[in-house]
């Protein structure tokens, strides 16, 4: 990751890559289940993990002290989860949050492709 809060290309492009792939295909199976509006709403819990994967990285690499920068993206991401509940209901709002739970898995196994990558170019 590179210094000055620019985020590690690399990854990013890995994170966003399996972040597109894991949308269609949700989407794609709760259409063909009957389910579209869950597939959406995980669709959208996969974009706000994205968007918390994606911050992170920025952060991190500036310097800032590590609890200081979860808590932050926590107390947003549960905010924007509230928000989201409050607009559109809280139906499917498991389906939401199941998405941003994925996500995070996704951003976790693209770092250790990544990581592991940088390791055999060395």
């Amino acid at each position: 990751m590179a210094s000055g809060g620019l985020v590690d290309r690399g990854l990013a492009r890995r994170v966003l890559l399996s972040s597109a792939v894991t949308i269609l295909l949700v989407v794609a199976a709760s259409a063909v289940l009957g389910h579209l509006s869950i597939g959406l709403a995980a669709a959208l819990g996969i974009l706000i993990g994205l968007g918390n994967s994606l911050l992170a990285q920025r952060f991190f690499s500036d310097s800032l002290p590590f609890g200081l920068v979860s808590f932050g993206r926590l107390i947003a991401a549960t905010l924007l989860l509230l928000l989201l509940g409050l607009i559109f209901g809280f139906g499917d709002l498991p389906a939401v949050i199941l998405g941003v739970a994925l996500s995070q898995l996704l951003s976790s196994a693209a770092a250790l492709v990544h990581l592991r990558s940088m390791r055999s170019a060395n």
